[in-house]
C-alpha cells in the first residue's frame, strides 16, 4: 500500500535532482516552457517536489515562500502501469503551469493550465490522446469546458497577448491568501479587434463554464465575465 504522500521525485533549479529523472527533467522543461509562454513565477522556483496522493484532484501548494519550495501532489496510485503514463503526465503538466502562480483560484487559469498541459505533453511526445478523450466523453465538466473557452481564448488573442494574462491577479479576499484574474484588466491591453473577439469567446462558453462550476461544486474558483461596454 502507498503511503498517505509518496515524493517520486525531487527537482532543483541547481541540477541537484533525486527521485524518477524522467519527472525531474519534465518538470524542468514544463517550467522553461511556460515561463516563456506565460512570463516568470511570482515566486521564483527553486524546488519541486512531485508526490503522488490518494485523492481525488491534483493540486500543488507553496511549501517555503522565500525558499522558492514547492510540491506537487498527483492524484492516483503508484507504481502507475505504462499505460496510463501519458494521463498522469497531462496532470503533472498542469500543474507544473501553477508553478507561475500557486494562489490563483480562478476559471480562466484553470483552463489556460490544461491548454498548456496540451502544448506541453505534445511537445515531450506525451500522448495527449486519452485527455481529448476524456474530455470527449465528459464535454460538460469543469475542466472540459474551461480548457474548450480558454484555447479559443488563446487563439483570438495570440501568443503574444496571452503571454501578459497572469499578470492581471487581483485579491479575491481581505486575507490577500487567494487571488483571480482581473479579466477586464487584460482585455482593455488588447487591440480593440482582439479584445472583441475574446469577449466573445468568453460570453460564448461562459453558461457552460458557470454550470459545470455548480454541478462539478468548484465555485471555489472565481469565474469573473467582461464587464458590459456601450
Amino acid at each position: 500500500m502507498m503511503r498517505e504522500d509518496q515524493c517520486i521525485c525531487h527537482w532543483r533549479r541547481d541540477g541537484s535532482c533525486t527521485g524518477r529523472q524522467e519527472i525531474c527533467r519534465f518538470v524542468g522543461e514544463g517550467l522553461a516552457h511556460t515561463t516563456r509562454l506565460y512570463g516568470s513565477p511570482t515566486i521564483p522556483v527553486n524546488e519541486v517536489e512531485v508526490c503522488w496522493r490518494l485523492s481525488s484532484t491534483a493540486f500543488t501548494a507553496i511549501k517555503d515562500r522565500q525558499r522558492g519550495i514547492f510540491a506537487i501532489f498527483l492524484s492516483g496510485d503508484w507504481p502507475v502501469q505504462e499505460e496510463y503514463y501519458s494521463f498522469y503526465y497531462g496532470q503533472l503538466a498542469h500543474e507544473i503551469a501553477h508553478l507561475l502562480n500557486a494562489e490563483l483560484y480562478d476559471c480562466y487559469v484553470e483552463g489556460l493550465n490544461t491548454v498548456f498541459a496540451e502544448v506541453l505533453c505534445t511537445r515531450q511526445s506525451v500522448d495527449w490522446r486519452c485527455w481529448r478523450n476524456h474530455y470527449s466523453n465528459n464535454p460538460g465538466s469543469f475542466y472540459a469546458t474551461t480548457y474548450r473557452m480558454m484555447k479559443e481564448v488563446s487563439d483570438a488573442a495570440g501568443a503574444e497577448h496571452m503571454r501578459h494574462i497572469l499578470r492581471c491577479a487581483v485579491s479575491t479576499d481581505a486575507s490577500q491568501e487567494r487571488l483571480h484574474l482581473c479579466i477586464d484588466q487584460w482585455l482593455d491591453s488588447l487591440p480593440r479587434d482582439k479584445k472583441v473577439a475574446v469577449k466573445a469567446k468568453i460570453r460564448e462558453h461562459a453558461p457552460c463554464v458557470n454550470r459545470a462550476r455548480e454541478d462539478d461544486h468548484m465555485q471555489e474558483y472565481v469565474f469573473r465575465l467582461p464587464r458590459n461596454e456601450s
